[in-house]
Formats: structure tokens, sequence, C-alpha cells
């Protein structure tokens, strides 16, 4: 047969395109010819050792949904119309398959490769049906590893049946490593104080999950944070003493002073048994021998009460020594040691004094990335996995662009400096506002850039994301997603810096005050020098009035989504991502409306007749609050959800005083 090569958006059968995420390394058809299935028998080959069991019927079910026909199994000397196979001669995680005479043959160079050539197969099937495109492909990943980051702790505890979902599209998406960010958000012995009320995963459910995980391919790697980072913990009653600051224990609540502080005190032996404690009590439950201590973002470090350590030691003789000694520790019990990179790219001295063992997950979010810190990790020799991020915290709608803007480079730039792996994050600050299916896009994108280095074009990608997700092939609805968080005015963080500037008695919080401190932005530094919370909430405002004063006659989000949603003929019921993005959407629309009362109400901007009075908004406010939250636990335990209630309300409350004033 006469085989062509074809890109990711040349393949298509009978005239309709089919999407491939991740894209394979090579794929060739023979234009025009199809191959048709209805029933038949998926054969396991003798060399699979019996291990193939959950492949198999993976693509029994997929089959059977697809061709409306009856499938079944057989193993061995069997005629059938698959066969799946082991050839080592293919490699580790490499894969073939071929498609063509009646016959579909999956083989893998290991196991892996098999799983993931499988999961090709069934993306190919969903779109397909009963007829396939004679294909050949052959395939292997760039990153021998590629991982996934969640953060569970920030607000938003999921319930164990959306782990195993999101563990299901991660095994669809070639992922073969997941971590679950936990600072509070387990229910640790003897740390009751700390997570009550707070829904807190259980031992039992990561049990259950890592053998789900393993199930599927994916290495369920622990992760805590052990050093900074533990806002809940050093405000407790038992371990306050244990921090930097043990004075500012019993401060108000605050999204941003859980982001900024909360660094154990090194000096103190009951610290270094603390974060031990920590590792001993959780690292059993995880068949991974991986072990990540986090210990990024330690901001108080050397500041409070371990600063008469410094005369003899510095901030970063202190760090290393801490984390060194914490690595020898998960050593000792045969485990790898695994921390965040930012500290010791903050003091490049300290790269030689590290653990050799360690890997340094090397974490770069911004669009605009360069490879700067993946070459100095990569030519101090350290193992390193590169970090992008989906970009969805402290936002309705994720920015997708910026996300693969990120998330393609930081995998080019990786693949470069020669890293170990490739690690997406997935972060929920300032309660975890963003709704966990809104990453699938961003889930995808890092898929297809662990997989293949980042080359693909943002829009080609986009098409092949929305093909998988909508079956669309405009680019409709990401694209309106897309320019909906672009066009936010008044964004979920927006909210939270605005209302956490009072202390929470009408003062003003000179610790948030103090975020604002930038000299190279005078409107900003207007606010770190504001005199009182009136003055710094007005200059705030100022630092987004030219966004603010577009609110009145723009497009709003929601309009926009739904609009496409209509041109495209997608139903959202048969699409319930659909349902999320507008929710979601509707509540940008209403924040952004949001800020522009607020700078009304402080003489900034002028009463606008054609806005919905603040009175109504407050309304809307809290309805579309009771909305989120049952979108809220459709995938999460109630958590802290009530803290996201508490940011509506106390909006809510602010519009309809300012209205009393009018």
């Amino acid at each position: 047969m006469r085989y062509q090569t074809v890109s990711s958006s040349q393949l298509s059968v009978l005239g309709r395109p089919v999407a491939l995420v991740p894209w394979p390394k090579g794929v060739s058809v023979v234009p025009g010819e199809t191959v048709s299935f209805f029933d038949g028998t998926v054969v396991e080959s003798e060399a699979l050792g019996g291990q193939s069991g959950f492949l198999t019927r993976q693509l029994v079910d997929e089959l059977g949904k697809a061709t409306g026909g009856t499938w079944q199994v057989a193993r061995g000397d069997w005629k059938g119309e698959v066969r799946l196979d082991i050839r080592p001669s293919l490699g580790e995680q490499a894969s073939l398959i071929d498609v063509g005479d009646g016959l579909i043959v999956i083989a893998g160079g290991d196991f892996a490769g098999l799983r993931y050539a499988v999961q090709t197969v069934r993306q190919l099937v969903r779109q397909c049906g009963t007829v396939l495109p004679v294909i050949h492909i052959e395939d292997s990943p760039s990153f021998k590893v590629r991982g996934y980051y969640l953060d569970v702790t920030r607000g938003r505890v999921p319930r164990l049946a959306w782990l195993k979902r999101w563990a299901d599209m991660l095994e669809e998406g070639k992922y073969n490593q997941l971590q679950l960010y936990i600072e509070h958000s387990f229910a640790f012995l003897g740390l009751s104080e700390a997570w009550r009320g707070l829904d807190p995963l259980t031992p039992s459910e990561i049990m259950e999950f890592d053998r789900y995980c393993l199930s599927r391919g994916i290495e369920l790697v622990p992760s805590i944070s052990t050093f900074g980072h533990l806002y809940a913990v050093l405000r407790t009653q038992g371990f306050r003493d244990l921090g930097e600051f043990p004075e500012d224990a019993d401060r108000p609540f605050s999204f941003i002073e859980r982001q900024e502080h909360h660094t154990l005190n090194v000096a103190l032996d009951k610290a270094f048994k603390l974060s031990c404690s920590l590792i001993d009590r959780y690292m059993p439950l995880f068949a991974s021998k991986k072990f990540n201590i986090c210990a990024d973002e330690t901001f108080d470090l050397g500041r409070g009460r371990s600063r008469a350590l410094m005369g003899d030691i510095t901030e970063s003789e202190m760090y290393s020594d801490y984390v060194n000694r914490l690595s020898a520790h998960i050593a000792g019990k045969g485990h790898e040691p695994m921390m965040w990179a930012d500290i010791a790219l903050q003091h490049p001295d300290m790269l030689s004094r590290l653990d050799k063992t360690t890997t340094l997950l090397n974490w770069q979010y911004s669009p605009q990335v360069t490879d700067e810190t993946m070459r100095t990790l990569g030519d101090a020799g350290v193992r390193q996995y590169v970090c992008p991020a989906v970009h969805g915290w402290n936002q309705m709608l994720p920015s997708l662009h910026d996300a693969w803007e990120n998330i393609s480079k930081v995998g080019r730039y990786g693949l470069q400096c020669g890293a170990d792996g490739y690690l997406v994050t997935d972060w929920g600050d300032y309660g975890h506002v963003n709704d966990p299916r809104l990453s699938v896009p961003g889930m995808l994108y890092g898929a297809e850039s662990g997989w293949n280095g980042g080359d693909a074009g943002f829009d080609e990608l986009n098409w092949r994301v929305e093909r998988l997700i909508f079956g669309d092939t405009q680019l409709a609805v990401l694209g309106a997603w897309n320019e909906s968080r672009l066009a936010a005015d008044f964004t979920w963080a927006d909210a939270v810096d605005f209302l956490e500037l009072d202390y929470g008695d009408g003062t003003l919080n000179k610790d948030v005050q103090r975020i604002f401190d930038d000299v190279a932005d005078p409107k900003r530094q207007a606010v770190a020098d504001a005199g009182d919370l009136a003055a710094a909430r007005k200059c705030f405002l100022i630092t987004l009035e030219a966004r603010l004063l577009q609110v009145p006659g723009k497009q709003r989000a929601l309009d926009r989504v739904q609009k496409t949603l209509a041109a495209g003929g997608i139903n959202v019921a048969d699409h319930p991502l659909a349902r999320v993005v507008l929710r979601m959407a509707q509540g940008q629309d209403l924040f952004d409306a949001c800020g522009w009362w607020l700078a009304v109400g402080c003489g900034l901007l002028d009463d606008d007749k054609r806005m919905e009075r603040p009175e109504a908004l407050a309304a809307d406010l809290e309805r579309w609050f009771e909305a989120y939250l049952s979108l809220w636990r459709e995938t999460s335990k109630e958590s802290e959800v009530k803290r996201i209630g508490g940011v509506v309300w106390r909006l809510a409350d602010l519009l309809r005083a300012g209205a009393d004033q009018q």
C-alpha cells in the first residue's frame, strides 16, 4: 500500500476531520482508503502475560459503543479483528498501530507503550465509529515523565469520584505521573486542629486513589508542604510556636496572607520533627518511591524567630541545611526526594550544596518564559522537571492563550536543556474559585507538549482540543472562551485584593498593602503609600480604571459564549463542560459590573444609566453563588466553599451600602 504522511490538520475519514491529542510522532494513511468493523474479537498476545486485562476492557467498551456491535476477548492463537502485542524492539514507551485489511494491530515496546497506543486507538474509534482510516502510526514520547500537579488544598478538596475521573482523562492524555498538593487538606493524625471542618482527604481515600492511578499507568507521587506554606498548621494552638512569626497566628483569615507567610522556624528541633512526622505518616499510603517535600516560597525564613541564626549562617545555608536533612530522611527510607526549585534559583550558590539525589521542580509560569532557569539547573548538573501551568487560578475562566504560550515554551526549553520530566501545574489560589473541569484544555495542551515538546501552534491545537471536547471544528467555543477571559475587567483576584485591604475591622491591612509596593509602577505604589482604607481602595481601583471604563459598553461574556454555542449547534445538555463555561462567564460579567459600581461609589467613575442598579446586581451575585455552589458540589467536597461565598456576600453588602448612599 502507498502510505502518505499526514499532519495533525490533515487526518480525515469520509470527509470528516479526526483529531488526536497528543499527536503521534509519525502518522501515515492510504488516502481515501477505509476499513469497517462491526462485531469482533480483541486478542491479547501471550507475551502480555495476562496484564493487559484492563486495556482490553477499555478497547472492548470503546469498540462496542462506537460500532454498535458485539465484541469479545481472547488470548493466544485466535483469529481476531484487534490484536494487542508487546514488541521490545520498538523501545521504551514506544508504540505501533496498523489499521488495514480488516485488522487493527496495536503493539508497544513495553506495557506502557501498549497503553499509550490503546489511548490513540480509543480516540480514533470514538470519532470514526464503524469506519476507520487505513493508517500506520509509529509513536514515542519526548519526555519520559509527563506529570500533572493538582492543587487540592487552597480551598477546594475534590471528591474521590472526581479524582478518579481526572485520572481517566490523564490516562487518555498519556500522562504517567500525578501529584496532589497538600498543606492541611489531609487528615493527618495529631493535626485535627488544622483540618477540622475542611473535609480533608483521608488515608483510605488516598490508598484507593493510589491503586486506581496504578491501574491506569499513573504514578501517584506524595507531595506535602514540609517547610513553607503551613498557614493552617501554624495558626493552631498546638503548633503556632514552630513558626517564624507565632504572634501572627490569631490574625483574621486572609486568602492573600495564606499565600505569603507561615514558614517553619528551622532553629527548632520540634519543627524538623513535625516535618518528618508528616512525611512518615503520608509516605506509606503510596506505592511510589518518590516524595515531594515542596519547600517553596519560604518567604519568612530568617526574618522572624530564627533571625538570631543569621549572624553565623546565611539564609541560603539555612535553607539548604534544612532541605538536605529532609532529603536524607526520605532517602533513608528508600525514597527519592523532590522539591520546588524557586528558592535554589534565587540563591544559585546553593545548587552545589543541595543533595544530589533530589529532583528540583522548576516552576516557570510566565507566558513570556525564557530558558534561563532551565539552563541554570541543566548547566549545574541538577535533575529537574520543568513545570508550566494551566493558568486557571484567581479567575472565572482560565486564560487559554497564556496557558499555551507558557506550556509550549516550557516544553521546548525543557527538552533543549535535558530535563528529566515535565509537570503541568494546576493551582487554586485565593480559595480555588476556578472550576477544575475548565482545566481540561490546559491539561490537553500539557499532554501535547509533554509528548511532543510544544511544537504545535495555538489555533491548530485548539482545533484538535475543541474537536475532542465539543465535536466542533470551527474553534468557536474555545475562541469565545478565550476572548471572554481576555476581556475580564474585575477578576476574582481583583475582588479579593480590594476586600482584603480591610483588616476585618474597617482599618487598613498593612500586610496586604505591602503586596502593592512597586516603585516601577506609580499607580500600584500609590496603594502601598495610602494612609487609610478608603484611600487605599480608591488607589487600587485607579489601577483598574482603564479596564473598568469599558464595562458599560462591552459585549457580555455570557452573551458571547451563548451565541457561539447556538451558532455551532452545540446542545449544552450534551456537553457538560459548556454548562460550566456559561455559568463562569456569567460570574465574570457580574464581577465586572461589581467593579464598575465600586469605582462609581468612590467617585472614580460617573453613574451610567445603562448599568443594572447596584441593589439588583447584589441579588444577582447572591443567586449566582447558589448556582455556583451546585457546580462546586459536582466535583468537590464542601471544603472551603463558604469562603468563596464570603467574598460574594461582602461584595453584595458593599453594593447595597453604596446604593443606600446614592
